[in-house]
């Protein structure tokens, strides 16, 4: 029955691999829209300020504030770049974390008077939260992207045949094995090697003293026994 897990192992190994290259390409391309959005908006604000800061120089100083465009290219590079490297060293356990700020009774007292768009005020906290994962959201994709293509690059390694002679150990066990109880079936294995392996198998649990198989995965490799 080895060989039959086996078979089906890189199977379901080669629709991973493939799954990962797919979702990584369409990360990729949605965060390079992402992308182009966050550097079109940034754009768009240098615009208007230039405009504001304009008027003002012109209003004290009699001279007109001129960025131009190189500069203004220029910066928006640089905030998409402070984007991303801001994104890496941003925690993901922080996502969707807004915490509690209440408003001052006069800024809640807008809410009738200028609707929804004043609630923003009311959580000011939160809404530069919500603004800012806005804008992490190209370099979420670019990366993620990365991450995808990793994932398949370090899969096409899996030790197929070991861990196939593993999952066969389990399933013939009927329930989980301590390593040492694996160490004394399989002496020969390389346990670290195959320990990350059989962490990219669905279904295989890792347990404090050995490896045990969810029911499901358990009833799908034992259903192969018959075409052995």
């Amino acid at each position: 029955m080895t060989a039959t897990i086996e078979r089906w192992l890189k199977r379901k190994i080669t629709l991973h691999i493939t799954g990962c290259w797919v979702g990584s390409l369409l990360a990729l391309l949605a965060g390079i829209f992402a992308l182009f959005l966050t550097f079109l908006l940034a754009y768009i604000v240098l615009c208007i300020g230039e405009d504001g800061v304009s008027a003002v120089t012109g209003l004290f100083f009699n001279r007109v504030f001129h960025l131009g465009h190189t500069w203004r290219v220029v910066i928006c590079w640089l905030f998409l770049t402070a984007l991303c490297v801001e994104w890496i060293h941003h925690s993901p356990w922080r996502l969707g974390e807004y915490e509690k700020n209440d408003a001052a009774p006069v800024t809640r007292a807008l809410v009738p008077f200028f609707g929804a768009s004043s609630l923003f005020l009311l959580k000011p906290h939160a809404s530069a939260t919500l603004i800012t994962e806005i804008l992490y959201t190209g370099p979420r994709l670019v990366l993620g992207a990365k991450s995808l293509a990793l994932e398949a690059y370090r899969s096409r390694n899996l030790k197929i045949a070991e861990c196939a002679q593993v999952l066969q150990l389990l399933v013939s066990a009927g329930k989980a094995m301590t390593y040492e109880e694996l160490n004394t079936a399989y002496a020969d294995a390389n346990w670290p090697i195959l320990k990350t392996g059989l962490a990219r198998i669905p279904g295989v649990v890792f347990l404090e003293k050995g490896f045990g198989l969810t029911d499901d995965l358990r009833k799908e490799l034992c259903s192969l026994a018959p075409t052995n």
